[in-house]
């Protein structure tokens, strides 16, 4: 596993290295701690979090299946650009309670790290000696933690399955076929190749300016173009458009901020559906959300999508340098073709 740079370190406010393994699952990690009264965690079976030092007293009592939902949710946070999500009780209650992936999810993901790790044709995913091995593999644990497994008999069943369907060869380890080429290819076929990002957004008159001085630059400085539904001409329905256009788009930025209405509490946000119907369209095709929201929003976000890393902006200068690097951690510049 990997080591922090001393940037990283200095910036983390680490003091010292623990002679802890990872909290999660008990397995080797490098365990720090911060002077902020917390520990980072690195760790190949849970990826890299920050958490109290009680995080395994807190949940001793956890499934492998409840820690694996936990492990899935630091590993996106990771995908997203969070290097070091905090494992606060808001975000433990949330995975506690979170419902396991599907099997082609699961499968999805499985590609996904590939991707993520630079698979080539004929590169091996596991040699035979690793895979035939009782001892953990950095590698092994790093596809458990993408796949949400929970136990290492799940992922021995996953990769079982993936060579009866034709996706993977077992001669002297497990590598891909040519059917599962295709099908790692299959995930980036939805607007792989064009420049075009879909926003979805209350099209309020108090967000024109958010829109055009804080989203639309951010995108064009790491080459990509912001498209709004209610800014093209078409006789079609609406929904058919919305859907196409996502089909169209690269990924998808979300901004949540919503209008309001006096209530007894206080301000009550009146939720944009549309925003959170887009978003979940395009996770269902495996494409990359951008999750923001005006920072004194955050806490009118749903609670089911309140678990994503939301960029909380503060006007539209800051969304335009925060939404710019989260691109370019997440998704990456786009270079003139």
């Amino acid at each position: 596993m990997r080591d922090l740079d001393e940037w990283t370190k200095r910036n983390l406010l680490i003091n010292k290295e623990l002679d802890e393994a990872d909290p999660i699952w008990g397995q080797p990690a490098r365990v720090y701690n911060s002077v902020q009264g917390g520990w980072v965690v690195l760790s190949d079976r849970s990826g890299t979090y920050m958490c109290a030092p009680g995080l395994r007293e807190s949940i001793q009592h956890w499934s492998p299946e409840k820690k694996a939902n936990l492990t899935s949710w630091i590993n996106e946070q990771n995908r997203l650009g969070e290097p070091f999500p905090k494992l606060l009780p808001q975000a433990l209650e949330e995975a506690w309670s979170a419902k396991p992936k599907r099997f082609r999810e699961k499968v999805d993901q499985f590609f996904r790290y590939l991707q993520s790790i630079g698979y080539r044709p004929g590169d091996y995913i596991l040699p035979s000696q690793v895979e035939n091995s009782t001892d953990n593999h950095p590698a092994e644990h790093a596809i458990m933690r993408w796949t949400e497994a929970a136990t290492e008999r799940e992922l021995r069943g996953l990769f079982s399955t993936l060579v009866s369907e034709g996706l993977m060869e077992n001669q002297h380890g497990l590598r891909l076929t040519g059917r599962g080429l295709s099908r790692m290819d299959d995930l980036d076929a939805t607007g792989a190749e064009t420049d075009q990002v879909f926003v979805a957004m209350w099209f309020g008159d108090e967000m024109s300016e958010v829109y055009e001085k804080g989203i639309v630059p951010a995108l064009a400085e790491v080459g990509y173009k912001a498209f709004r539904i209610d800014q093209k001409e078409h006789a079609n329905k609406i929904d058919d458009e919305i859907i196409a256009e996502i089909r169209r788009s690269r990924f998808v930025v979300a901004d949540f901020t919503c209008g309001t209405v006096p209530g007894e509490g206080g301000a009550v946000g009146v939720p944009r559906g549309g925003v959170y119907y887009e978003a979940g369209f395009a996770q269902g095709l495996g494409m990359p959300v951008i999750w923001t929201v005006r920072q004194d929003q955050i806490g009118l976000v749903h609670f089911d999508t309140r678990q994503f890393n939301h960029i909380a902006w503060t006007d539209a200068d800051d969304l335009r340098v925060r939404l710019s690097r989260r691109v370019a951690a997440v998704v990456g510049e786009r270079r003139a073709r």
